[in-house]
């Protein structure tokens, strides 16, 4: 999460834990996998390419936590 941001209701009341299943079902259909989110983005039909974006967080994640 972002200090400041202005999530969707709801995002804020999934109460989600970004696991590597609930991102890839968020990236491949965000409003089916939570309908209400405000993301203007059609989904990653490409499982591969969410493999990918999907790798690519855990990464950051790896860094900004050392």
């Amino acid at each position: 999460s972002a200090p400041n941001f202005a999530y969707s209701e709801a995002l804020k009341r999934a109460g989600l834990t970004w696991t590597e299943q609930n991102l890839d079902a968020y990236l491949t259909n965000p409003q089916k996998f939570l309908p209400g989110v405000r993301m203007p983005f059609a989904g990653l039909s490409d499982a591969r390419v969410r493999a990918e974006v999907i790798d690519y967080l855990k990464e950051q994640s790896r860094i900004a936590a050392n």
